[in-house]
């Protein structure tokens, strides 16, 4: 299970990892990290350490954004999935328009070569 959702739900962190710890039928949890910060962040919440007011102010203002990885096949399924109409093809690629993008990572789950990120 990923508990915050491609960081969108880094700012009720606390309430996602209670939920995931207090459920007997979880049995793995994944966790993207794209900084040290997340690092420190997710080492001491497995480690059951307090997390500083400061690492916490730190994660939290990382700016994420859905990246489309050079491997993309083109297949266009992230465009039809994509109900924020955020995707596009243009120029023989795919496009994202991050004002449009909810960063909700639908997309990312129709992609066979796993081309879709969010960072």
């Amino acid at each position: 299970m990923k508990p915050l959702g491609g960081g969108n739900c880094i700012l009720n962190y606390d309430q996602c990892f209670s939920y995931l710890f207090q459920n007997e039928n979880i049995e793995c949890i994944a966790v993207g990290m794209k900084s040290e910060a997340e690092v420190d962040m997710n080492i001491a919440t497995f480690s059951n350490i307090a997390i500083s007011e400061n690492l916490r102010e730190k994660v939290s203002l990382q700016n994420r954004q859905l990246h489309i990885e050079f491997w993309c096949e083109k297949c266009q399924k992230c465009i039809e999935r994509c109900q924020s109409n955020a995707l596009s093809f243009q120029d023989g690629k795919v496009v994202v328009d991050h004002e449009k993008c909810a960063l909700c990572g639908y997309c990312a789950s129709v992609c066979d070569v796993f081309a879709i990120k969010i960072f």
